[in-house]
């Protein structure tokens, strides 16, 4: 009897073993689901307060690209997701988790919402792991990426030739102003010449007052100069209504 005892407990001490692992799985799951569940759950109280999304070497950066970049959009800390995606969407959750974290500093973008540029600021150890990631993915996407050098500041013209091209080395506006007072000095000029031809023919075709030897030598010896004064005017605007010499007759109804 003792022998079948000792048996028995032989064979129950695994048992309980495996049984007490089954059950420490189960807790540590239930467990595990709890916390996510008290994860997800909003608190009554956030411990969070509100900070402004730029510093102040930011902040100046920002103002110059929004005075630099007038007719776009500039965008602050846009996450690199936010504009590109993956090619196949078998592997869309390995690329967010891989990129989720990139983000520009500053990222300028047109009206369609299409980006055209995106601007980083140095690290305080220079160009970061991050950095070189988005230069390289950015390259891919072609679309221009500039991390600007510490204490360096290209002009206006240099940035918005890197990202738009040298026909948009200017904001619209002042293209649009620039070619209206281009126009507008062309036109001053055309005026100007054309009043001086008029006033030199207006002064060559005049009688000369020395005798009518000088007016018969005129190249309008032929044009009585009684109808000079009619014929050539100072201003084209200003013609005459009638070129005949005799008198309109008016019939009487």
């Amino acid at each position: 009897m003792s022998f079948l005892s000792s048996t028995f407990s032989l064979w129950l001490l695994p048992v309980a073993i495996v049984i007490l692992f089954g059950l420490g799985i189960v807790a540590s799951a239930f467990w595990t689901r709890r916390q996510a569940r008290n994860r997800r759950r909003a608190p009554s109280d956030w411990p969070l307060t509100p900070r402004a999304i730029i510093n102040s070497e930011e902040r100046k950066i920002w103002r110059w690209l929004e005075m630099a970049f007038i007719d776009y959009s500039v965008m602050v800390k846009m996450p690199v997701t936010r504009f590109s995606t993956p090619n196949t969407k078998q592997q869309g959750i390995y690329w967010y988790e891989l990129l989720s974290s990139l983000y520009c500093s500053f990222t300028v973008v047109r009206a369609d919402g299409q980006v055209v540029g995106c601007i980083d600021l140095p690290s305080r150890s220079g160009i970061s792991k991050s950095q070189r990631m988005k230069a390289s993915l950015l390259e891919k996407c072609k679309i221009p990426y500039v991390v600007l050098q510490a204490g360096v500041q290209p002009t206006v013209a240099q940035i918005r030739i890197v990202f738009l091209g040298e026909s948009q080395a200017m904001p619209r506006d002042i293209r649009q102003a620039e070619a209206m007072n281009t126009a507008s000095s062309s036109l001053r000029d055309s005026i100007s010449r054309n009043r001086q031809t008029r006033q030199a023919h207006t002064q060559s075709a005049r009688p000369s007052k020395t005798g009518p030897a000088e007016s018969a030598n005129s190249d309008f010896s032929g044009i009585p100069s009684s109808g000079l004064s009619a014929f050539w005017q100072d201003d084209s605007f200003i013609m005459p209504l009638d070129s005949r010499s005799s008198p309109l007759k008016v019939s009487a109804h």
